[in-house]
């Protein structure tokens, strides 16, 4: 009865994996930057990954949890101020770190991949595919202003919460498509356009996903016990915006570090 009871929370951990913006979402970000990736940058990236970079693209939540990665907890998410023009806030977890210090620890290594160890490589790679989509899953980019409504929508029907409602969001905009299907859709911008969003550091993308996301709490206020119940169709354009930036800004980086 033990045994039977673990088996069914551990199912029940992996299916909440699989359906949130860490499953299908960072899927898409990964593989839309896969498509973006120069000939050289994917060659280097096969020696130590030679397969299709999606399928670690949640290890970072699968592994949280694990002793000894527990110290990478907090990294998932960050804060904004926006009385100072939504800039990061890097003190909220100074202790602990966040999603811009886990990417800048990335940054650092994968600059310098050459000269690392393939296991410190493998790592950090995990960390910038993840990070990278943490950074810009809407419910990530925590506002010192606002709490997150207590409130919950129905999707189909299913209750959602306001956080698992972001982070869900593309699989409930887009339930009866493959990943690659979600990438077709998406991957439309043009390369003027792609240059411009690659622009800039992790700082500047955090102080614009701030300013950005900052919508998705005019949608709902307070603790309202049930939430706008088109919240997610008002999200869709911002939802879609930070996953195509997340992508190609993910593919920027992967080529700066391994096409050179």
């Amino acid at each position: 009865m033990k045994k039977t009871l673990i088996l069914f929370i551990a199912m029940l951990l992996c299916a909440e994996v699989a359906i949130a913006w860490n499953g299908r979402g960072h899927q898409t970000i990964v593989a839309l930057a896969e498509k973006h990736l120069t000939k050289k940058a994917r060659k280097n990236i096969d020696k130590f990954m030679p397969y299709e970079l999606k399928k670690e693209a949640s290890w970072m939540d699968k592994h949280r949890r694990d002793k000894e990665y527990a110290f990478t907890g907090k990294w998932h998410s960050y804060e904004v101020n926006e009385k100072i023009g939504f800039v990061h806030n890097p003190d909220k977890r100074a202790s602990t770190g966040n999603a811009i210090y886990a990417l800048t620890l990335a940054d650092y290594n994968l600059t310098n991949w050459k000269d690392m160890p393939d296991s410190t490589v493998i790592m950090n790679l995990r960390m910038l595919l993840h990070f990278v989509g943490d950074m810009h899953c809407p419910c990530h980019v925590n506002h010192s202003y606002e709490r997150t409504p207590k409130g919950k929508v129905t999707v189909g029907e299913k209750a959602y919460s306001y956080h698992r409602l972001y982070d869900s969001s593309p699989s409930l905009l887009w339930k009866d498509h493959t990943t690659e299907q979600i990438v077709a859709k998406i991957d439309h911008l043009k390369k003027s356009d792609i240059e411009k969003l690659t622009q800039g550091n992790f700082q500047q993308w955090a102080n614009e996903c701030g300013k950005n996301c900052a919508m998705i709490y005019d949608l709902n206020r307070g603790n309202n016990q049930e939430l706008d119940p088109n919240t997610l169709e008002k999200s869709r354009k911002l939802i879609i915006s930070q996953l195509q930036k997340a992508g190609y800004r993910l593919a920027s980086l992967l080529n700066r570090y391994f096409g050179e």
